[in-house]
């Protein structure tokens, strides 16, 4: 179990005063996809900040190749078809073509409701000497991830939101728990810290209803769940995270409500 110090500050991203996505869709087929999920951010997220998608943009690189066979193991033992994915540490979406008759679609069906995923990965990357960023996700030095689980739930979570696609089953429960965390903290306060790639500041307004150790917990938990093999103890893990969410809903409530009648008072 990583050590719970290890969460680090969010990495500013390089600011550039002005910026024109045209100047860098060199991707063929995937140039008009990657412009609409440009300006949709823009558009429905005016709050978030786009500094990570506009570095990013400039190197990405988008391929395809087999998996390993390492990597189909993985994915035999956790029942999870993965199809796509985006490589924080070398910027690169990676599309994996033997997976789409697996999920019983097309090409081009498969890629774009994959593209729109995994360029939130890349919007919300961020990455310093051995520090990678993604979301809420952070791996240091190239020896532990934390927030995996609940990067992966908020941003299935943001991608049905925004760009109309159908949940993925196996981060559905990720996303789920999410919403409520999302309910606690603020929606907005919670899209704006995801693009910052901000766990830190996640932990601290979650901190602001429980101790700082109880929330570094839930976020451990997150993982835990999602990397646990046995479903049924997967869903006993989820269950218990559900009902813990609640009662720290329940917390928030009276915080408010306590809040407002010292207010009372005082006038």
């Amino acid at each position: 179990r990583q050590k719970k110090n290890g969460i680090v500050n969010p990495i500013k991203a390089k600011q550039k005063e002005s910026f024109n996505i045209e100047n860098y869709l060199n991707y063929n087929e995937l140039n008009n996809q990657i412009k609409k999920f440009y300006y949709t951010l823009k558009t429905y997220l005016p709050h978030v900040s786009l500094s990570a998608f506009e570095n990013n943009i400039k190197t990405l690189r988008i391929t395809s190749k087999e998996k390993s066979v390492k990597d189909l193991i993985i994915e035999m033992l956790h029942k999870e078809i993965v199809g796509a994915e985006y490589d924080s540490n070398t910027n690169q979406i990676i599309f994996y073509p033997q997976e789409y008759e697996k999920l019983g679609e097309d090409k081009d069906t498969f890629i774009s409701s994959a593209i729109t995923h995994e360029l939130l990965h890349m919007a919300s990357s961020y990455k310093k000497g051995l520090i990678r960023i993604c979301g809420f996700s952070q791996t240091l030095a190239n020896s532990y991830e934390i927030g995996y689980g609940i990067n992966e739930g908020f941003t299935e979570y943001l991608n049905c939101k925004y760009f109309n696609q159908k949940a993925v089953p196996a981060y559905e429960p990720l996303q789920n728990i999410t919403k409520i965390i999302a309910e606690i903290v603020g929606v907005e306060t919670m899209e704006k810290l995801y693009f910052q790639g901000n766990l830190k500041g996640l932990v601290n307004e979650l901190s602001k209803y429980q101790s700082e150790e109880q929330s570094l917990d839930l976020i451990y938990d997150i993982d835990k769940a999602h990397r646990e093999l046995n479903s049924e103890t997967k869903q006993q893990l989820l269950e218990t995270i559900k009902n813990n969410l609640s009662n720290l809903y329940i917390k928030k409530q009276e915080t408010q409500q306590s809040y407002i009648q010292e207010k009372r008072l005082e006038a």
